[in-house]
Formats: structure tokens, sequence, C-alpha cells
């Protein structure tokens, strides 16, 4: 049963026709919720003991000797929400289309992806610099616009250049 529209639909049915995609794909996407919810739990286990402390004196500049080890653990929790992301997206469009799949299909998905979407990432966050600096509207027109690139790589197998 397809799920997606192929005309236009109001609000109401728009909603509709998501809580029942939603419904249909919880369980497939229930193990990687659950690692995901393990990653960010140990991420914040990890880098709150080595957040800088507030000074007595308020003067005195903070302690910052740890934060390129902060910065390497959100890169590190950024490379496994990027490759479970794009499982999580191959999943629920495989339940949409009724194609049978695992959830190996779908991690081998995510890892196979990772190469575009990183170069994707790094693109993306360069022009919505670039747009915000230099114009904020056009900026956010921009960061609109471009928002969708993960779909793209994921669903039709586009690089990370072109997909933007």
């Amino acid at each position: 049963m397809s799920f997606l529209s192929s005309q236009p639909e109001s609000i109401g049915k728009i909603l509709d026709i998501s809580i029942k995609l939603y419904k249909a794909s919880f369980m497939k996407l229930l193990g990687f919720f659950l690692i995901m919810a393990v990653f960010y739990v140990s991420l914040g286990l990890v880098i709150e003991p080595l957040m800088p402390t507030p000074q007595a004196d308020s003067t005195a500049m903070p302690n910052f000797d740890n934060l390129g080890m902060i910065f390497g653990f959100i890169f590190i929790m950024s490379i496994f929400s990027f490759i479970l992301y794009s499982a999580m997206i191959y999943r629920i469009d495989n339940v949409e289309n009724n194609r049978e799949d695992t959830f190996m299909e779908g991690l081998q998905m995510g890892f196979r992806t990772f190469p575009s979407i990183l170069l994707a990432v790094i693109l993306y966050t360069l022009a919505m610099t670039i747009g915000m600096v230099l114009l904020v509207i056009p900026g956010i027109i921009l960061s609109l616009s471009l928002a969708f690139y993960m779909y793209f790589i994921v669903l039709d197998s586009l690089g990370g250049y072109a997909s933007l």
C-alpha cells in the first residue's frame, strides 16, 4: 500500500498520511532509535565531565584544555548520526514502496552513502556560512532549498555535490 499521494493534498490529508507512514515504519526503525539513544546518552556522560567549569572569579578565563577532545567526540557522534539517519531514510522508503529489507541492509546503505553525505555537509555548511554572512534572507532561502540533500543521496544515489 502506497502512502504517498500523486496529487496535491490538504494539510489534514498530509498529516494523516504521515501518521500512517510513521506507524507502518516504526518497528523497522526501533533498533536505530535505540542505538542513537545509547550514543547520545553515552556522549553526554563522556562530555559532561570534560566541560569547563565556571570560575569563582568572573574575570578569570574558563579552562578549555579538553575542548579538542569534546569536539572529537561530537565529530564521531556526527558520523554515527549520518550513518543511522541514512539507514532510517532507506528503511522508510522501503516501507513506502513495499520492499523487504533487513536491519543490516539499512546499515550498509548508511555506510555506503557516508562519504557523499560528508561532502554534502561540508558544502552545505560552507554555503550557509557564506549566505548568512552576505545577506540573512537569501541565506535562509538557500538553507531551506538545500536542506533535503540527504534524501537525494540515499534515495536517488546522487553524489554530495549533485545532491545539493
